[in-house]
């Protein structure tokens, strides 16, 4: 757990902000619209992502 602690902490703010970015795209594709009368369509992608 260090190791991987050390890595994130010499990462660019740049690559951190991309990390954070991709992990909301992994779980916002896998998660239902909380308003039942809209629902977007899925960007061909982010459909890597499903699970």
């Amino acid at each position: 757990m260090k190791k991987v602690l050390n890595k994130i902490i010499k990462l660019s703010p740049v690559a951190l902000v991309n990390m954070m970015a991709i992990m909301l795209v992994v779980e916002n594709v896998n998660v239902a619209c909380a308003w039942f009368m809209h629902q977007p369509e899925v960007p061909e992608s982010a459909k890597k992502f499903i699970k």
